[in-house]
């Protein structure tokens, strides 16, 4: 049951279908009933996934919102004992100027709209809908559809319930807003009024509500078994259960090939072909997925060792295998940032100076609650020399870092764009298939293409195993109230991850370079 229909189950007969179940419903009917009828073993689904949510942890924006002039006060049914649903239409009816939280049951369904203010002119309620993160881009339509269909939701039970509405407005976090020595809220969200988009869709939401209620309680547990259209997405972007109730799927599958969907994909599965070993001859396939399928159907590795030596012959030592580990807060924590701004917090170096030495291990973690940038940004220039190459896992993220640093710290602009000009991605190779092996699974991550080039390194033996981890693992480190040892254990962990990123980095570079060298001399009898 979703935690928020547990505090109410005590007065209602039926379990209550709340805005998160009914999302759940729109992505995937079938494992929306499972999630909704069978938790205990949907919990067994998500811990076994490796997909893992992480709630924001640094979020008090419900108490910001409360303070916002537009608002002025008022009553917060959260923080109230007693009977939500009642209190609700207590404060309705008497037409208390603004309520957050208010509670609303109507024929099976739960709505916790963020906050009520009443236009005593009008006789009005105009409903904001708080979004912890910022206004979907122009060309994230389906993400503001998404939006409108999720605040139509509320003013359907809403009206059933006969309150009258007015104005409907989103609160999305100000993407533009950044934040100087002082959080100014007034200037951290950025309204958008949807009254007519909402309005629009009413009479349709409602039917979508009646489907969702009539599966949703439904007894049925064969539904649990059914088969659902995840079945025509690729792998990641099914539901969790879709391995549950597809078990004859294998586990690596057509699901897997790189950037299959669509009706490619369909064709697949309509014909029922899920082995990657049925794909013939004949079905259209990308360059980059043809050779991913022939590695594993002719079971052999194509590596382009010519073009790899050519490649890392240009890396001029010496060489820097760099990785950051980042927090982002809806909340700016810091001068400087806005709104979700990914701060690193950690870095780990690994460096070697010619082709055969032994590599050297920096590192810096800041374990401190104020800003970590000058810090990273102090020690990057003490490890980091005016010549070499910087070797990192997907360029993009890095680049991105060190241009945020430089516009917050004009004065390292120089350094840190040399650090840019200087970079090279090393999942390159990979990505332009000079290196393909079936066991990569069509993915040029490098947690799987680590234990194909150095299997005796391994992430599943480290307590903290992706960035997703290490993030929330320093938040609560730092601003956990934790006691000193429990820091600790935890500075321990992050290091531990971040230093195995860069040794990854530098045993797949080494590996590569074995590959060429001993190509190279058993090249060179014949020559």
């Amino acid at each position: 049951m979703h935690g928020d229909t547990m505090d109410f189950q005590s007065n209602y007969k039926a379990k209550l279908i709340s805005k998160a179940a009914y999302l759940d419903f729109l992505d995937c009917p079938q494992d929306s009933w499972l999630k909704f009828n069978k938790p205990a073993l949907y919990a067994k689904i998500e811990e076994d996934s490796s997909e893992k949510r992480y709630a924001q942890k640094y979020d008090p924006i419900d108490t910001y919102v409360q303070n916002l002039t537009v608002f002025g006060g008022g009553i917060d049914v959260n923080t109230v004992t007693g009977d939500k649903v009642a209190l609700t239409k207590q404060h309705i009816d008497q037409t208390y100027p603004v309520i957050f939280n208010p509670v609303f049951v109507y024929e099976g369904f739960l709505v916790r709209p963020s906050v009520l203010k009443y236009d005593e002119q009008l006789g009005e309620w105009n409903i904001y809908d708080i979004k912890r993160k910022s206004k979907p881009k122009e060309k994230d339509k389906k993400e503001f559809e998404s939006d409108i269909g999720d605040a139509a939701f509320d003013i359907v039970v809403l009206q059933k319930q006969g309150v009258k509405i007015g104005r409907i407005s989103i609160m999305y976090l100000n993407r533009g807003y950044i934040r100087g020595s002082e959080l100014e809220i007034e200037q951290l969200f950025e309204y958008v009024d949807i009254t007519e988009e909402v309005r629009s869709k009413i009479s349709a939401t409602f039917v979508t509500m009646a489907n969702a209620k009539d599966l949703l309680l439904r007894i049925d547990e064969s539904i649990a078994l059914d088969t659902c259209d995840c079945r025509y997405k690729g792998r990641n972007s099914q539901c969790l259960s879709f391995k549950t109730r597809h078990p004859h799927v294998p586990w690596y599958s057509v699901y897997d090939i790189a950037r299959i969907r669509g009706e490619k994909l369909k064709s697949l599965v309509d014909t029922n072909i899920f082995d990657i070993n049925d794909i013939s001859r004949n079905v259209k396939l990308s360059e980059i997925q043809r050779n991913q399928v022939d590695t594993y159907q002719q079971k052999k590795t194509i590596i382009n060792v010519e073009k790899i030596a050519g490649v890392l012959k240009g890396l001029e030592y010496p060489m820097y295998f760099l990785d950051y580990e980042t927090y982002a807060s809806a909340i700016p924590l810091y001068q400087g940032v806005h709104p979700y701004q990914q701060v690193p917090v950690q870095f780990s170096l690994h460096v070697i100076d010619v082709a055969h030495s032994t590599p050297v291990h920096f590192e810096y973690l800041h374990m401190q609650s104020n800003d970590s940038s000058l810090n990273i940004i102090e020690k990057l220039k003490q490890y980091i020399g005016p010549k070499g190459r910087v070797v990192v896992w997907n360029e993009s993220f890095e680049k991105m870092i060190n241009r945020e640093l430089s516009e917050r710290h004009p004065e390292h602009k120089a350094f840190l764009d040399d650090l840019n000009n200087r970079m090279y991605d090393l999942a390159e190779i990979f990505e332009d298939q000079l290196y393909v092996d079936a066991q990569f699974k069509g993915s040029t991550s490098i947690k799987n293409i680590l234990p194909v080039l150095a299997p005796e390194l391994r992430y599943g033996e480290l307590n903290i195993q992706n960035g997703s981890d290490a993030s929330q693992k320093w938040f609560e480190m730092v601003f956990g109230g934790l006691t000193v040892e429990a820091q600790q254990k935890i500075a321990y962990d992050l290091r531990k991850y971040c230093c195995l990123d860069t040794y990854a980095m530098y045993a797949i570079w080494k590996r590569l370079a074995n590959i060429c060298d001993t190509h190279m001399v058993a090249k060179s009898p014949a020559e």
